[in-house]
């Protein structure tokens, strides 16, 4: 007997997809993807397992080692709701490491274009703000004010329309980064390596304006790729009066000698 039924209200429901039959388990994708790259490396893998832990970090991390085997692999908890083809590509790229072997491309495009949609992108910023710490020290420094030469930055630069971020000193020096803006928790930090009377305050300025360029300028998300420093940054970036003084001390400086 065929049976029509009629819905007075609202449209016809549409039938949904029998769920799939098999779905496997992080540890499933894992420990597969460690036995197949083993035996292709000619390594021990029969009796090797993976156990996968979700921890509540603040980024998209991942980590890995084996012991007696037994594969850990820990992962922050962003990954519970990721797409099954996107916990292959991290498996891949994880297990890969454990080898030293790079990646399949697709992969690692797989990878990154997941973790640069906007829904991750922004789910990470909310994450590092409520679980993240950003420990640096006070504005004032031994020989440069933070927050002085921000004031007179925005005004000069940006007709004082930006909002003062947190503004310090690395606690810690560094012989590479001089200075970073962190989004999620709308803070500058700089390089104390550059709170230093031999430095020239244009060169203290200029690492200054470039993270509040920063501020002005969000990061842009493109065809699955993080775009930091856009064309509309780099034109502004030369809008600095001692652009090319700061950039030509910088290139020829070695930070390491501090």
């Amino acid at each position: 007997m065929q049976v029509i039924q009629l819905r007075l209200f609202g449209d016809e429901p549409v039938p949904s997809a029998d769920p799939p039959r098999f779905q496997e388990s992080a540890d499933d994708v894992f420990t597969r993807v460690y036995r197949q790259k083993a035996i292709s490396a000619r390594r021990k893998s029969r009796g090797v397992s993976a156990q996968v832990s979700f921890r509540p970090w603040a980024n998209a991390n991942g980590r890995i080692s084996l012991h007696d085997d037994i594969l850990h692999v820990h992962l922050s908890d962003l990954w519970r709701t990721a797409p099954p083809a996107v916990v292959e590509s991290l498996a891949e790229i994880l297990v890969s490491k454990l080898f030293r072997r790079p990646p399949a491309q697709e992969h690692s495009d797989r990878y990154r274009e997941w973790v640069n949609t906007e829904e991750i992108h922004g789910e990470m910023v909310r994450l590092r703000r409520e679980r993240g710490r950003k420990s640096f020290a006070h504005a004032t420094g031994q020989c440069y004010d933070l927050d002085a030469l921000f004031d007179r930055l925005n005004q000069e630069y940006f007709q004082g329309s930006l909002n003062r971020p947190r503004l310090g000193w690395s606690r810690a020096a560094s012989a590479s980064l001089l200075g970073h803006y962190d989004p999620p928790h709308h803070a500058i930090v700089l390089n104390r390596l550059l709170d230093k009377p031999e430095i020239p305050a244009a060169v203290v300025e200029f690492v200054l304006y470039h993270e509040m360029l920063h501020v002005l300028h969000p990061v842009e998300l493109r065809g699955g790729r993080r775009h930091i420093h856009t064309r509309a940054f780099r034109i502004d970036e030369k809008r600095f009066a001692a652009y090319d003084e700061a950039k030509r001390y910088i290139r020829r400086r070695n930070w390491r000698e501090f």
